[in-house]
């Protein structure tokens, strides 16, 4: 009885360090912080790289001063949102999300964010984004019917 009893103490505490080890591992992954802003009618931008595979929205990165556009192609009231990543050399620098409550009429609306320019020949400092319907309400809506991920370089 009692080595039944060491043997499930010792398995327990394994058990405990290898999970402990995997939510080591995951926190670097995880670490870039969450930005929300929301898109306005002011225009910039150029060298436009966009995704238009969702039904809800469409969105575009311009790499030229690090502009998103967002367009709101469903007329049922819910916002729509570019979700972004950044990554500089490889590694998950920032993410966040854009949202535009303006509605179908309000056309193409704007956010600029900035970036470090890089001289990365292997492309390894990019930004991945797509167009989503937000649903919801507040800066932590839920993300739904999202397009591909779009991956554009800075």
């Amino acid at each position: 009885m009692t080595n039944v009893t060491g043997i499930k103490a010792k398995l327990t505490a394994v058990g405990a360090c290898a999970l402990g080890a995997v939510a080591l591992a995951a926190g670097p992954a995880s670490a870039a912080e969450w930005e929300v802003d929301y898109a306005g009618s002011a225009s910039g931008g150029s060298s436009w790289e966009c995704v238009y595979d969702s039904s809800r929205a469409d969105a575009c990165f311009g790499d030229v001063g690090e502009w998103f556009a967002i367009r709101d192609k469903a007329s049922n009231n819910l916002p729509v949102a570019i979700q972004w990543e950044f990554y500089l050399w490889g590694i998950p620098e920032r993410q966040g999300v854009i949202y535009s409550t303006a509605g179908v009429s309000a056309g193409w609306q704007y956010k600029n964010k900035s970036f470090p320019e890089s001289a990365d020949t292997n492309g390894d400092t990019f930004v991945k984004f797509r167009a989503c319907e937000a649903q919801g309400s507040g800066d932590t809506r839920t993300l739904v019917s999202c397009s591909s991920w779009k991956y554009s370089t800075t």
